[in-house]
């Protein structure tokens, strides 16, 4: 398990696959990831409406084609912010 889950601070941002506590603003890295079910996805907008509540932002990155996908049917592509790369998300909170 310790391969799919880290947390790192990046000054107040936590670049994470889980959310940091004391940290408003959160980057979800999915380089990792090739499926993700709706259970995760209905975690995740649970996770961007706390993130919204403490006054941060929830941004996602390096999503899998798959993943991507997904988003994509769902429309939550719609919903979160996705880029690329986690060196273009970190910037966007610039």
């Amino acid at each position: 398990m310790a391969g799919f889950f880290s947390v790192r601070k990046n000054g107040q941002i936590a670049v994470a696959e889980i959310l940091e506590k004391d940290s408003k603003d959160v980057i979800l890295n999915f380089k990792n990831l090739d499926f993700i079910s709706s259970l995760v996805l209905a975690g995740m907008v649970y996770l961007l409406k706390l993130t919204k509540d403490k006054g941060g932002k929830l941004k996602l990155c390096e999503l899998r084609d798959k993943v991507k996908e997904v988003f994509r049917v769902t429309d939550l592509d719609k919903v979160f912010e996705i880029y690329p790369t986690e060196s273009e998300a970190l910037k966007s909170f610039d």
